[in-house]
């Protein structure tokens, strides 16, 4: 039982990751039967390597969604984790800004957006929120170092590639639309971070691992029944990051007819991004995690583990 419950956990995580397993057609068979499968069969599976998740760096609750700002935002903290991974001179720069001007700060370095490993996406949110500021003024010292004689910054010398990369880095963290977004993206994945972390577990009950899927779908609903407050706190975090990086607040032109982005009408700026951000994104949150946990694939994993009725009676009773 030990094993089939590390297998099927295993294929559930893949599942819930948006991969598509190489599960055999015979084992595939089983499952959707109910019927027990052989321990040698279980011991095969559990031996072959797992399937990657998607090469796209970007998380598959993120990457998959069709909003542009939200795919924007992906990939703009990705290339900024890329900024300074691939430079030991920039990173060794990065952290000499961050000892002059943010000595309370507690970590140095910038996350990216992990391709395999759940909890992290989380974590890269929250890294990139604490380091965004210090990660701006570092490519402001590069494309201006003479507004900052007093920090000593001359003795860098930077390439053309360095500098070019630094001005469009700092301009997209500046757009107050991509500021939108990440804050957003924080704020609505963060009752994933703790699911996600205990799913990946070995010994995790299957019932309690559905209670906790149906406690964070209810935090998420709770999220979209209640969209003016859950925005209203989101926006304030917004402008107390834009004023730390000297962004304006700001929102796209409405037009008669637009194809390539979101033409909402809106009285205001705040309400502009809560019906083109906030609102779409938590519903497709909302019914990626209802269709990935619908009763319809509950159905065959419940009956792997209990296969017979009065089990599955009494493992709920005791819940």
């Amino acid at each position: 039982m030990t094993n089939l419950a590390v297998l099927i956990l295993r294929l559930f995580l893949i599942t819930l990751d948006g991969v598509t397993s190489d599960m055999p057609n015979d084992v595939i068979g089983l499952v959707a039967s109910g019927a027990v499968i052989p321990d040698d069969t279980i011991v095969r599976l559990l031996k072959q390597s797992p399937p990657l998740p998607s090469d796209k760096p970007e998380p598959v609750y993120s990457s998959s969604c069709k909003l542009p700002p939200i795919r924007n935002v992906i990939d703009m903290i990705n290339e900024w984790f890329l900024f300074f991974h691939n430079s030991p001179k920039r990173q060794a720069f990065f952290e000499t800004v961050l000892e002059k001007c943010f000595p309370d700060a507690t970590q140095v370095k910038l996350k990216g957006l992990c391709r395999t490993r759940w909890v992290e996406r989380h974590e890269a949110y929250e890294n990139f929120m604490a380091l965004i500021p210090a990660a701006v003024m570092t490519a402001d010292v590069i494309l201006h170092p003479h507004l900052y004689e007093t920090l000593s910054f001359e003795n860098w010398s930077w390439d053309k590639d360095t500098k070019e990369k630094a001005n469009g880095l700092a301009s997209s963290a500046r757009r107050f639309e991509n500021i939108v977004s990440f804050v957003v993206q924080k704020n609505s994945l963060h009752p994933l971070k703790g699911i996600a972390a205990k799913l990946q577990k070995r010994d995790l009950d299957i019932y309690e691992a559905y209670q906790r899927v149906d406690e964070t779908i209810s935090c998420l609903q709770s999220y979209r029944t209640n969209v003016d407050e859950f925005h209203s706190r989101c926006y304030a975090e917004v402008k107390q990051v834009a004023e730390e990086i000297s962004s304006v607040e700001e929102r796209p032109r409405t037009v008669r007819s637009q194809q390539h982005r979101a033409n909402v009408p809106a009285e205001s700026t705040e309400e502009y991004f809560k019906r083109s951000i906030t609102i779409p994104f938590l519903d497709f949150l909302v019914s990626e995690m209802a269709t990935r946990f619908s009763e319809q694939n509950r159905g065959p994993v419940i009956g792997i583990f209990f296969p017979y009725p009065q089990d599955s009676c009494s493992k709920a009773a005791k819940h």
